[in-house]
């Protein structure tokens, strides 16, 4: 017997916006209610080190990069079910202004109707909007306030800018049609017919800057780890300023890691760190490479993950017959 950590993004009444649409979300939370021991992020490290005696097969919930859904959407449902969740912010991402948006409940109680709340975008629309200063797709400081004052949200660090670097000297292709947002993320002013670099989460790699004239400098591993522990303190203190919580766990964007991001995140006093492998947490796993489970899926795929994934022995077995696919 063992735990899974689900990972979602957004949330949302309709299709293609979100990972999982409302009424498939609120279907999974009630599953996960009566089958698994829903576990929150300090009761997850709890029964990594050993301090908590699982009674059923257990789960953690977890949502990335902080869009206003989670508040809007997820919250209510969250909230319907007793359930607990830890949300990731990318804090340059979470807007500033002091308002709250009306949510699902209200809609429940009769004093909205549905189609008055908002529709999420794309994740590629929302991180599209904010690489121009769009914030309007993510949460505000004070909807985050309300959902840890509840009981249910847990607050913790996902980075700040959640964005790209590159990280290779040789171009591997030229940039044709429709530029992604993670792209343009390590570049805003690239266009189309331009040389395309390899490229990584900006806390994974160290930084080639291209000079356009098919060459260009590295960033040295001293600057790299400086601007990685520049990153990881600075969303830990803006966390911490505006909760009054300071965060201990941190969500590598895109999974991405590597040894010198494990240190410094270690470094600074971060407990737990978590990827996007698929994988199941056992006590005693190295807790700062804390595998997660993608929630992409229908109702079939969905319970055969918390099958596979919620029992060591199966979950190995399956990544091995994976692998040889």
């Amino acid at each position: 017997m063992g735990v899974y950590v689900l990972y979602y993004h957004r949330i949302c009444p309709k299709a293609p916006a979100s990972d999982v649409i409302l009424p498939l979300f609120d279907w999974e939370m009630s599953y996960l209610c009566r089958r698994f021991q829903i576990l929150s992020s300090s009761e997850l490290i709890d029964y990594i080190n050993g301090d908590l005696i699982l009674e059923r097969p257990g789960v953690a919930i977890t949502f990335d990069d902080g869009w206003f859904d989670n508040f809007v959407y997820a919250w209510p449902v969250l909230k319907k079910y007793g359930l607990k969740a830890t949300v990731f912010v990318s804090t340059g991402k979470i807007r500033t202004e002091s308002s709250v948006r009306p949510t699902l409940e209200e809609c429940w109680n009769g004093r909205l109707v549905l189609d008055i709340l908002q529709r999420p975008k794309s994740v590629e629309e929302g991180f599209l909007g904010a690489l121009s200063g769009d914030l309007s797709e993510f949460l505000t400081w004070e909807e985050l306030r309300v959902m840890r004052q509840s009981g249910v949200f847990d607050i913790q660090s996902h980075g700040v800018e959640h964005r790209k670097v590159f990280c290779g000297d040789r171009p591997d292709g030229v940039i044709k049609g429709k530029i992604s947002w993670s792209l343009l993320s390590a570049n805003t002013d690239i266009k189309e017919g331009m040389p395309v670099y390899p490229a990584k989460s900006a806390l994974t790699a160290k930084v080639y800057y291209p000079d356009g004239h098919g060459s260009g400098i590295w960033e040295t591993e001293d600057e790299m780890k400086e601007r990685i522990m520049g990153e990881l303190v600075e969303s830990r203190d803006r966390i911490y300023s505006e909760t009054g919580v300071k965060p201990i766990h941190f969500c590598w964007p895109w999974g991405q890691y590597s040894d010198i991001g494990i240190e410094l995140a270690k470094e600074a006093g971060y407990e737990a760190c978590y990827t996007t492998k698929a994988g199941t947490v056992t006590s005693n796993i190295d807790r700062f490479c804390i595998p997660r489970i993608s929630t992409k899926g229908g109702k079939m795929t969905f319970i055969k993950r918390g099958l596979v994934y919620s029992n060591p022995y199966v979950s190995k077995v399956y990544e091995v017959m994976r692998s040889k696919e």
